[in-house]
């Protein structure tokens, strides 16, 4: 027997172990069985009590296994990959080596009542979790409506996993050729989740668009921060991201859910270098202005507008005309100007909708609340344009604007020209009334024309 059958047949042998070990579960009660990521292959053993936080963070808000009445069982699988991050197998090795171990596990626990089981993968477990989901689904035995999958950073994403890019070849070093994703419609529903820019989970369509792959690799952090830094957001913050249905997509049985990153990753590294240097004074007013143009050039690496669940592999050029790009790069440098004068940087991204998507302009406050509406804040990822409100900014220049030029006689020092002598002013005279409101009326046009029109549509969308 080779090395590599050596390795499964050991698999197979720890997961029986860790089954016997583990007794027979509670019996009556919603199980999740808990993977690691790459490089972790006990979650028991994961520093930040990974094994809660996950159950915490990303399996209770979307499925039957809540915190204090589930069982968290921790599963093992190898979890390696040669020659990047572990001695031993490579990545494809590791995952059909994993296989077996999840399939015990999951086998066992689905024997043992009629209670939903969760599987819940992370990064390289997160594939582990997509191929037994595929085997399940084809074996007529197996009672798939009780099996709900939860991953995070997933590689296998359709539209946006590293490894879907590459299909249908086999990729190169990892030894892994992707498939298409499982059926998405009957057996078990899945939960996909990831944050934008993570390098597994949303890989650029584009690979010749160096903004998008620059910024890929500077955010490469973003992907282990699931557990940890959770790309910035508080916990409350994450949950609220998690339930907003501008985040979500639903294709079949399968949610993806993408959650915006907070700070766009090139434009944190021009003021982590201010910091390092000692010029934050420069470098951080430069990259509030040049980050929504960077976020514009950064989105055209994506296609968006296809949807996360449609298989799209890598492209050369995105379809967009040169008169909207045009468009979007103004309004972005508008906004950027804004940011770097006032000190209150707004990430917006285009947005990536399935049809007639549309680019929403933040409103501009005085004092933003920053932990309640960041979530307000973020471009909304994951759904067609629907109908609003007028902006906010434009409705509150236009009352601003009429209450002023009806109030011009009563409130004389809101509304007087700076130019105006103040003692003529309290003398009510009529024409410097008439001046000081038509002055209004111009200031409040000039407002309204300062606000950032919404793009018709996403700047990734491939026609």
């Amino acid at each position: 027997m080779g090395g590599f059958g050596r390795s499964i047949a050991g698999a197979v042998a720890a997961a029986l172990t860790a089954v016997l070990v583990a007794g027979t579960g509670q019996a009556g009660a919603v199980t999740a069985l808990i993977m690691g990521g790459t490089g972790q292959p006990d979650p028991s053993k994961i520093p930040g009590d990974y094994i809660n936080t996950v159950g915490r963070l990303y399996i209770d808000p979307v499925s039957s296994c809540k915190v204090g009445t589930c069982q968290l069982h921790p599963t093992i699988t190898p979890e390696e990959f040669w020659p990047f991050f572990t001695a031993g197998m490579t990545f494809n090795e590791s995952v059909q080596a994993g296989l077996p171990m999840l399939d015990v596990d999951t086998r066992h626990y689905l024997g043992l009542d009629s209670e939903p089981l969760i599987i819940f993968g992370n990064s390289q477990s997160a594939t582990v979790a997509t191929e037994e989901k595929r085997d399940l689904v084809a074996d007529p035995t197996v009672d798939t409506s009780r099996l709900q999958f939860v991953l995070i950073g997933d590689p296998n994403r359709p539209n946006g996993g590293f490894l879907q890019r590459f299909l249908p070849i086999t990729i190169p070093i990892f030894g892994y050729r992707p498939t298409t994703s499982p059926v998405d419609t009957g057996g078990p529903t899945t939960t996909d989740i990831s944050f934008q820019y993570d390098i597994a989970g949303d890989f650029p369509t584009y690979p010749l668009n160096a903004f998008a792959m620059l910024n890929t690799v500077i955010g490469i952090g973003i992907h282990g921060s699931y557990t940890s830094t959770r790309d910035g957001y508080s916990e409350p913050e994450l949950l609220a991201a998690i339930n907003d249905p501008a985040n979500r997509q639903v294709v079949g049985n399968t949610t993806y859910i993408t959650l915006p990153t907070k700070v766009l990753p090139l434009a944190q590294a021009i003021r982590d270098t201010g910091y390092t240097l000692g010029l934050r004074a420069i470098t951080t007013p430069l990259a509030d202005l040049v980050e929504p143009t960077l976020r514009v050039l950064v989105e055209l690496g994506y296609n968006r507008s296809a949807g996360y669940g449609k298989q799209v592999s890598f492209g050369l050029f995105p379809t967009i005309g040169p008169g909207r790009l045009v468009h979007e790069l103004l309004v972005a440098a508008g906004r950027g100007v804004h940011n770097a004068f006032t000190g209150d940087p707004a990430f917006v991204t285009p947005q990536p909708a399935a049809a007639a998507p549309k680019l929403e302009t933040e409103p501009v406050v005085d004092e933003p609340d920053k932990t309640t509406t960041v979530v307000s804040r973020v471009q909304r990822l994951g759904r067609g344009a629907e109908d609003k409100p007028a902006d906010q900014d434009e409705v509150e220049d236009r009352v601003d604007s009429v209450g002023a030029s009806e109030n011009t006689d009563k409130q004389d020092d809101s509304t007087e020209d700076p130019d105006t002598d103040k003692g003529a002013a309290a003398d009510h005279d009529t024409d410097t009334d008439k001046s000081a409101s038509e002055k209004q009326e111009t200031t409040a046009a000039h407002q309204a024309d300062d606000t950032d029109p919404a793009p018709d549509h996403d700047v990734a969308d491939a026609a």
